[in-house]
């Protein structure tokens, strides 16, 4: 028998539904997240501050709320996740598709200290490649109007304030072709102060 070399696997290896950047020297990996990641998710609502959970479920919320454990358990929508090297979740988004009279929703929740470097551009820039393959044409965000940053953030994506509703506005945001990158025009630095 015929004695091969052993092979260690690259720790950074990428698969096709996987990207990479780097952030301060910090390699991160974007990613569809699975059934298995709910408690690096519930880690994340736990070092999020009371601000950004606020701005990201317009509401006081203490931990995960229950609807989404229970869809992202489910599959119901597409949450994708971004982690460093050692496996912690820094941020979260959600492109939840038309259903039962709702229009396609998108979501982002970036930890505080991760905040203003990009990560919720390249969030929003995997949701919208989704969108496209869905053959949609336009997705909705939900952001609160103190929310100024956010409001900046999806502007800079074309999105258009269509309604506001108690201090809320409703967004459409444009779904590029598919093959044709959104293209944001702050670049990757332009980020939401936290969720919308």
């Amino acid at each position: 028998m015929e004695n091969r070399p052993m092979t260690t696997p690259d720790p950074y290896a990428v698969r096709d539904d996987e990207e990479q950047q780097t952030v301060d020297n910090c390699r991160l990996l974007l990613r569809a997240a699975a059934a298995a990641d709910v408690p690096a998710v519930e880690a994340l609502h736990t070092r999020c501050s009371p601000r950004s959970l606020y701005r990201r479920y317009h509401a006081p919320v203490h931990g995960v709320p229950r609807m989404l454990r229970k869809h992202f358990l489910a599959g119901h929508s597409n949450y994708f996740i971004v982690t460093t090297p050692a496996g912690q979740t820094i941020a979260m988004g959600e492109f939840a598709p038309a259903s039962r009279g709702y229009q396609p929703q998108l979501a982002l929740m970036v930890e505080d200290v991760w905040q203003r470097r990009g990560i919720g551009t390249w969030l929003t820039r995997r949701i919208l490649r989704t969108a496209a393959r869905s053959e949609l044409r336009t997705v909705y965000a939900d952001v609160l109007g103190e929310n100024v940053p956010a409001l900046q953030h999806f502007r800079g994506f074309g999105g258009v304030v269509e309604s506001w509703e108690q201090g809320t506005a409703q967004l459409a945001i444009p779904v590029p072709e598919q093959d044709g990158p959104p293209q944001h025009p702050d670049g990757p630095t332009a980020e939401p102060a936290a969720a919308t």
